[in-house]
C-alpha cells in the first residue's frame, strides 16, 4: 500500500513523454524512492517494537538504513508519520468503498459493508495489526491515531448526510459512525490478541450485534426529536371525607394531630 510505484503508461509515444530512455530512468528512480521509503518504515517498525516508540529517534532510524535525517524528512514529516504511513491508504479505501455502496442500503448497512470489504484485504489486516499494537504500547501515539480516524469519520459523515434518499441527518450520521467505529475498535482490540484468525468475520459479528440499537438511532432521522409536553402540576382536590396522596392531612386541610388536640381542649 505505502510506497506504491507509478509505472509509466505503455501507450505513451516516443516524442510525447521524452522517449523510452526517459521512461526507463524515471521508473528506476521511482523504484529507488519506493525502496528507500519501505526500508525506513521497516527499520522504524523494528526499532519501535524492540525499544518502544518514545525511545527511538529519527537518527536511530536513519542509521539503520544508512541515510541522513535530511533524506528521512523527504519522505516523512515526523516519527508519527512513519507509524501511520501504511494506514492512510486503508482509510482512503474505506471512503471509496462507502461511496460505491448501492443507494438501496441504509446508511449503517452501507458503512458496515464498506468496512468489511476493506478489512477483508490481508494487506489491510496486516497494517491495522501493526499500527494497533504500536499505538497500544505507546500512549504518545493515541492522539495522532484518534486524529487519523476522526478525519475518516468526518469524511464518512459528509457522504452519509447527503446519501440518497436523504434519510440520514448529519447528527444521526455522526451517531451511526460513532457506533460503527466503537464496534470496530472493540473488535480490533480483541482480535489483536489472537490475530491467527481473520478480522472481517469478527467485525461482521460485532456490527450485527449492535444493529438493533442502530435502528433506533436511525429513526431519529425521520424528523425532529420532540421533548415530552410539560404537564401542569396536579394539585390534590380536598374533599370532606378524603385525604391527600401523602395521607398526612384530613379533608379540612388541618393536620390530623392538631385537630385531635383542638377537640380535646
Amino acid at each position: 500500500m505505502s510506497g506504491a510505484v507509478s509505472h509509466p503508461s505503455p501507450g505513451c509515444a516516443d516524442g510525447a513523454g521524452g522517449g523510452p530512455g526517459r521512461d526507463a530512468s524515471s521508473g528506476l528512480r521511482e523504484r529507488k524512492l519506493a525502496r528507500t521509503r519501505a526500508q525506513l518504515t521497516e527499520a522504524a517498525d523494528r526499532l519501535f517494537t524492540s525499544r518502544g516508540f518514545g525511545a527511538v529517534t529519527v537518527e536511530d532510524i536513519c542509521s539503520e538504513v544508512d541515510v541522513s535525517p535530511r533524506t528521512f524528512f523527504r519522505y516523512f514529516h515526523s516519527k508519527e508519520d512513519v507509524v501511520f504511513d501504511g494506514i492512510q491508504p486503508c482509510l482512503e479505501q474505506t471512503v471509496t468503498a462507502f461511496a460505491g455502496r448501492p443507494t438501496s442500503e441504509d446508511a449503517y448497512e452501507a458503512l458496515s459493508q464498506a468496512l468489511l470489504a476493506v478489512v477483508g484485504d490481508p494487506g489491510v489486516e496486516h497494517e491495522l495489526l501493526r499500527v494497533h499494537l504500536l499505538v497500544r504500547s505507546s500512549p504518545e501515539l493515541t492522539g495522532p491515531s484518534l486524529e487519523h480516524f476522526r478525519t475518516l469519520q468526518d469524511e464518512l459523515v459528509e457522504l452519509m448526510s447527503v446519501r440518497p434518499p436523504g434519510s440520514c441527518t448529519r447528527s444521526v450520521a455522526r451517531l451511526l459512525t460513532a457506533v460503527a467505529f466503537a464496534a470496530f475498535a472493540a473488535t480490533l482490540d480483541e482480535w489483536s490478541d489472537r490475530p491467527d484468525r481473520p478480522l472481517a468475520p469478527e467485525l461482521a459479528r460485532a456490527l450485527a450485534a449492535v444493529r438493533d440499537g442502530v435502528r433506533g438511532i436511525a429513526r431519529l432521522g425521520a424528523g425532529p426529536v420532540r421533548s415530552p409536553a410539560r404537564r401542569a402540576p396536579v394539585t390534590p382536590r380536598r374533599t370532606g371525607g378524603g385525604s391527600s396522596p401523602a395521607g398526612g392531612r384530613s379533608g379540612s386541610g388541618a393536620p390530623r394531630g392538631r385537630s385531635t388536640a383542638t377537640r380535646g381542649r
